[in-house]
């Protein structure tokens, strides 16, 4: 029951995000970023598409290193201009 409770919670706080308020202006939105991984990340090779190739040829194993660009999804709020 109470992870019901703090499942609603998250829920309702993420509708306020996204829902700023009731102008049609402002959103949520996504951007890609660039990122590098500071450590070796094994199982992952999936999210480099240079390293998932050179992965299903056989040139490495399955993971992504220091040396590897990965893109995250970063939220942000949008304003009007």
């Amino acid at each position: 029951m109470s992870d019901e409770i703090v499942l609603n919670q998250k829920l309702e706080e993420l509708k306020n995000l996204i829902y700023l308020d009731d102008s049609v202006f402002k959103h949520l939105d996504f951007v890609k970023v660039p990122c590098i991984p500071l450590c070796v990340l094994p199982g992952l090779s999936f999210l480099c598409a240079r390293a998932f190739e050179e992965y299903k040829n056989g040139y490495r194993t399955d993971e992504i290193n220091e040396n590897d660009e990965i893109m995250c999804l970063t939220p942000f709020h949008s304003d009007p201009m």
